[in-house]
């Protein structure tokens, strides 16, 4: 999944201020791709964690109006 798919490098400014608002000036499309990579590979890592050990409680609610 891309964050910024069909956006140019010219473009990638604006997005960011719409995104995370004006505090992105020193973002560059470097540095974003460098997070990208990163968050991917923490989202890889926690997807695949060994949950069999550890137990969860969770309610299943359903219903119709």
């Amino acid at each position: 999944m891309a964050l910024f798919a069909g956006i140019s490098t010219g473009d990638m400014q604006p997005a960011l201020e719409l995104l995370l608002g004006k505090q992105t000036k020193g973002l560059s499309v470097n540095i974003v791709s460098r997070f990208k990579q990163q968050w991917k590979a923490e989202y890889d890592q926690w997807r695949k964690r060994y949950l069999s050990k550890r137990r969860y409680v969770y309610i299943w609610a359903d219903g119709v109006y």
